[in-house]
């Protein structure tokens, strides 16, 4: 809905073709080597959006970078990763945080909208 809203491309960021590793690392406790999976993902998909942005097509992603590294050291990784900065660099963040009532019903609560970040 996002990306229609902005008249713009949704890319995945972990493509198809990486979905049946993904299901099989997802089943694996290795928390670094997975990560290193969710990395190869991206790169694959960064190259993609940049295509993408050269022909002038603005992009919308579910996650990125920050995203990965942030939930792969919550979740213990401990991997130094420094990010080359050919990476096209997200300029609008939009995020939706979901959450539950008190009968554990689904509910849509605050949405965050920030525009110039970085």
């Amino acid at each position: 809905m996002l990306a229609a809203a902005r008249q713009a491309v949704l890319v995945p960021t972990v493509p198809a073709f990486y979905q049946p590793l993904r299901r099989e690392m997802d089943k694996r406790t290795n928390v670094e080597a997975r990560m290193c999976l969710y990395l190869s993902a991206l790169f694959t998909a960064a190259e993609e959006i940049q295509r993408h942005l050269r022909g002038g097509v603005p992009v919308v992603v579910e996650s990125y970078f920050a995203r990965c590294l942030t939930s792969h050291h919550a979740l213990g990784a401990r991997l130094g990763v420094t990010l080359p900065a050919w990476l096209p660099v997200p300029v609008t963040y939009h995020s939706s945080v979901l959450s539950t009532n008190a009968d554990g019903a689904s509910r849509h609560g605050t949405s965050r909208y920030r525009d110039g970040t970085r």
